[in-house]
């Protein structure tokens, strides 16, 4: 028996020794309670008393490594210890239907492995994680320490038990800007607190807002996050005006984090930077180099210059440089262009050319009368595609560079 034993030991040790790993030393900041002994798994309870795991739980020792500071996992099973920080009392139990080889810890409250999701709450299987009926495992991330979503459903911890948040919509649902309170989050419609509609937003995806007594504008994208105009500039190739800007509560801003700064508008403005002549078109948030002088005036006439913006340095980075060169026989992706003596504005694409039904629809989708092109006569009119007769999102989505729609 003592052989074995000295042969079990003797094992686990080689076996940590030869992976490089020491399965129970926990890398965070405090000393970890958890710690494997000559003949057992041992736990440093708060009351200061250390608890042998129980036998009934026939942990293989061989097999045992660590997964957090109260949870480890040996070949087929995954245990935790639980404290009672009021009595100081412990104790180590098995996370039923859990798999070793997939599980990790989401944060205090939540984790997931292959098959499920789990919520641990100490009043609620006695500080061991329970399986959440119907949580869909691939899509089950956390929003922020108190709350987690998959793709269907928004969950939130409220400490005692776990709320399934009936209202809220968990495509767009966020964590705030106000990080130091997760019982705070948001989607498209409500702005939530511990778990309840706290007050409706009156800002909706795709709007424009600014906070009561601020001038700063935002763009509210569809993922509940608020993108940044970074100068006058950018603003006005996408906007005419500010008649579009909701003005919001402190509150309200505050509960939509920051995005990204917004890039210049497709199809409108040719851009460079004051430390370098390069100039660019801009196609997403892409640019693309245009190599002289001959090819800008083919493409957009004697005054071409009159299109090119400059970019501060500081948010030249938000743009990347494509290889491919602009061509003097072909405009850019997200230009908009029409043939001499025609009143039919066409948006280009890469695979030909979509034709705007009416100027009404032109306008529906933001565009200005001013940022079309004339053609050149020696150009001829690339093949036309599916045409636009409404307004797409995916050409007036600001805050994703806007390129082609359908």
């Amino acid at each position: 028996m003592q052989k074995n034993m000295i042969r079990k030991i003797f094992a686990v040790f080689t076996l940590t020794a030869l992976l490089g790993l020491s399965p129970f030393q926990y890398s965070g900041a405090e000393e970890n309670p958890l710690y494997l002994g000559s003949d057992n798994i041992y736990y440093k309870c708060p009351d200061g008393k250390t608890m042998a795991a129980p036998a009934d739980l026939s942990i293989d020792l061989v097999s045992a490594s660590m997964i957090d500071k109260a949870y480890f996992k040996d070949k087929s099973k995954v245990y935790k210890v639980s404290e009672d920080s009021h009595s100081g009392i412990c104790s180590f139990g098995i996370v039923k239907d859990a798999d070793p080889v997939t599980f990790k810890v989401l944060n205090d409250y939540f984790q997931k492995d292959k098959n499920n999701a789990y919520f641990n709450s100490y009043y609620w299987g006695f500080g061991i994680p329970q399986k959440i009926e119907n949580a869909d495992a691939n899509t089950f991330e956390i929003v922020n320490k108190k709350y987690a979503k998959d793709y269907k459903k928004v969950y939130y911890a409220n400490v005692t038990n776990l709320v399934i948040v009936e209202s809220a919509d968990a495509q767009s649902f966020s964590n705030t800007a106000s990080a130091n309170d997760p019982d705070y989050a948001v989607d498209k419609n409500y702005l939530y607190y511990q778990g309840k509609i706290k007050t409706q937003t009156k800002a909706k995806a795709g709007s424009l807002i600014k906070m009561e007594g601020l001038s700063s504008v935002y763009y509210l994208g569809q993922d509940g996050k608020r993108y940044v105009f970074p100068n006058a500039t950018t603003y006005f190739s996408w906007y005419p005006d500010f008649t579009e800007v909701v003005t919001i509560t402190k509150e309200e801003l505050e509960s939509y984090p920051l995005g990204a700064n917004i890039t210049i508008r497709p199809g409108t403005k040719l851009v460079k930077i004051t430390t370098n002549p390069k100039v660019y078109a801009v196609v997403d948030n892409d640019l693309m180099e245009i190599p002289d002088e001959t090819t800008a005036k083919n493409l957009y006439g004697d005054n071409w210059a009159k299109r090119v913006v400059d970019v501060p340095d500081a948010f030249f980075v938000n743009y990347k440089i494509l290889n491919e060169r602009v061509s003097a026989s072909a405009y850019p992706e997200g230009s908009l262009i029409k043939k001499p003596g025609s009143d039919n504005i066409y948006y280009v694409r890469s695979d030909g050319v979509r034709k705007f039904f009416s100027l009404s629809v032109f306008k529906a989708n933001r565009f200005k009368e001013e940022d079309v092109i004339a053609m050149n006569n020696s150009f001829t009119l690339p093949k036309e595609v599916t045409g636009i007769n409404s307004a797409e999102s995916g050409l007036t989505d600001t805050s994703g560079g806007a390129c082609c729609g359908l």
